[in-house]
């Protein structure tokens, strides 16, 4: 009866397990609207913009526009080197109208200093740096440049780096050019977008246009396929439970069926039998309920982890519902056990007590 009943714990430790680690994944893959960036288009340049830019500010249907300059470099720590985006604002302050900079550890907005830079989480893991440590930043020609890790942010798209102005006048030694515009636009129809596009295409300083509509888009495509994984995951996962709790609690009847017989003998009502009996079930589930959100949240978390690959993050964070959700469905499967059970245990007949104990 032990062995029984420490198989059916584990059985309900893995199922909420299984659950609430599926649902957190679907969870952690739904991290859309925590993309850092909330400007609409990059807008690349190579020539004088100033009538771009007048033309761009008088436009009804943009409402931010910030110059930046943008190029790609690595960057080196520990002896690991992680391409990156270096981002540097012409206006340091202008930066929070087109991207929201959220600490990882605070989850508050930081802004860009000139005591240091700061990089996104992801490359920070990567080059197991923290805040307060130096990195290098390596030029086309190779050339090292020692910087200070001023702040950790949060990001699920790619790797950044983000300094002011007077930072990289400094320690790269040449002079700031923008060679690209972040925009934000209004809330305007997809019609309204494309048009747009196409009337800033057309000017001669732009040689190039990135939508964060298509990467997110792109992301989004990724992510519906993962959700399938998912969905069999947690109908594996209930129906493995299933069936294993149902065999289980058949092994306990039939392994106690003469105790059975003895409670009905004794003037034992089946509602009462089944009280007995279904007792050590919901103790067991409950055990087993606190034990897999226990480890399930562990395990799931590691199961991130090893599923990102290495220029997305997904979000860590975990919704209250899916706790929630993991109890219910379990409890439920608990339930329709417990009733299922109820019928053998009104077939048990009371001549069944006086058998002798083989």
């Amino acid at each position: 009866i032990m062995n029984t009943d420490i198989k059916k714990l584990r059985i309900i430790k893995d199922e909420v397990n299984k659950v609430f680690k599926s649902e957190k994944i679907k969870n952690a893959m739904k991290e859309r609207e925590d993309l850092e960036k909330n400007y609409k288009a990059e807008v690349s340049i190579e020539e004088d913009i100033n009538n771009l830019l007048e033309d761009l500010q008088e436009d009804t249907r943009i409402k931010d526009t910030v110059e930046v300059n943008m190029q790609t470099r690595k960057l080196l720590a520990n002896d690991i080197k992680r391409d990156v985006k270096i981002n540097v604002p012409k206006n340091k302050e202008d930066l929070k109208k087109v991207i929201n900079l959220i600490d990882k550890k605070t989850k508050e907005k930081i802004e860009l200093s000139d005591n240091g830079i700061i990089i996104t989480d992801k490359v920070a893991e990567l080059l197991k740096v923290n805040k307060g440590d130096e990195v290098k930043l390596i030029d086309n020609n190779d050339i090292q440049y020692n910087f200070k890790i001023d702040g950790i942010v949060e990001n699920y798209v790619d790797h950044y780096v983000y300094m002011s102005k007077d930072i990289y006048e400094e320690q790269m030694k040449e002079s700031y050019k923008t060679n690209m515009l972040l925009i934000n636009t209004n809330n305007i129809s997809n019609e309204e977008s494309e048009k747009l596009t196409t009337d800033i295409v057309s000017y001669n300083e732009v040689s190039g246009i990135n939508l964060t509509s298509s990467l997110i888009k792109m992301v989004e495509d990724m992510l519906s396929l993962l959700n399938y994984v998912v969905l069999i995951l947690i109908v594996s996962a209930a129906l493995l439970a299933f069936v294993v709790l149902y065999n289980l609690a058949n092994v306990n009847i039939s392994e106690r069926k003469r105790e059975i017989a003895t409670l009905k003998v004794l003037g034992f009502y089946d509602q009462e039998v089944d009280n007995y009996i279904n007792k050590e079930s919901i103790i067991l589930t409950i055990l087993g309920i606190a034990l897999g959100l226990i480890f399930g949240y562990m395990l799931t978390k590691y199961l991130i982890t090893t599923c990102e690959i290495e220029m997305l993050r997904f979000g860590r964070k975990i919704s209250g519902i899916s706790y929630v959700y993991a109890i219910i469905i379990t409890s439920i499967f608990t339930f329709l056990v417990n009733k299922i059970i109820h019928f053998s245990l009104k077939k048990i007949n009371m001549i069944d007590s006086l058998k002798s104990i083989e």
